[in-house]
């Protein structure tokens, strides 16, 4: 069975934009739910929360010996993914590593020139790019016509044209929360005064242009909505399992 590692790289030592709130990924979880359902084997390192030494993230590394390896990158961890990116490489230099989020979709190809041992970058939202790239990787086939995704041919770097958003996001499955190890989060947030909160996702995507924003780069301008039945089935869910 194909072995898929998802990391979310550790904050870089105390800046203006680091943050004390320890959410789960939403982004990771989703994506772990779309391979799961493919049928791989998953598993995550949260090293935004574990925030574990190099010896120790490279010995999980290695222990999982993955596959395929997806990491999500904002610009706040860049550096610290670089380094994780390079690490994966030395300690499974056959592995196939991906990489999404707001920094690679934004600067897809910055980010392949600075980052040699990247195989491909997911451009926007990335559950159906992320399914076909994989796919496509455990066939041993190209990356030609795959929306969504930049990559390197030789010393060219191709980007290829946009996926279109996924109108009707109930089709997808629930975030993979089983894949996070939750007890360890704090389940806090400043904004509320109760506890455990958990975060859900119920909509994707904004018409407005904020310069400070990076959802429209993401998910697009156009507002699209989980139903109210599924955002209530999940709140169900989230309840009932973890409280």
């Amino acid at each position: 069975m194909t072995k898929v590692l998802l990391i979310n790289p550790k904050s870089p030592a105390r800046t203006p934009l680091s943050t004390e709130e320890k959410l789960i990924p939403m982004g990771l979880a989703y994506i772990g739910a779309i391979c799961e359902k493919d049928g791989y084997d998953v598993k995550v390192i949260d090293d935004y929360l574990l925030n574990l030494s190099h010896e120790k993230l490279g010995k999980k590394i290695s222990s999982i010996s993955p596959d395929i390896v997806g990491i999500a990158i904002n610009s706040i961890v860049y550096t610290e993914a670089v380094k994780t990116i390079q690490l994966c490489k030395k300690i499974v230099p056959d592995a196939k590593i991906i990489a999404g989020g707001p920094h690679p979709t934004v600067m897809p190809e910055q980010t392949l020139l600075d980052i040699p041992e990247l195989d491909a970058i997911v451009i926007g939202e990335g559950e159906e790019t992320v399914a076909e790239v994989i796919e496509r990787f455990r066939r041993n086939r190209n990356l030609e016509n795959v929306k969504g995704a930049c990559f390197k041919k030789g010393k060219k770097i191709v980007k290829n044209p946009p996926r279109p958003f996924i109108e009707n996001l109930d089709e997808l499955p629930f975030p993979a929360w089983h894949l996070f190890p939750i007890k360890k989060y704090p389940r806090k947030t400043n904004f509320l005064s109760v506890a455990p909160v958990d975060n859900i996702n119920s909509s994707r995507g904004c018409p407005f242009r904020c310069a400070f924003c990076s959802v429209k780069s993401i998910w697009g301008l156009t507002y699209r909505y989980f139903s109210p039945e599924r955002t209530t089935e999940e709140i169900k869910y989230l309840v009932e399992s973890y409280g």
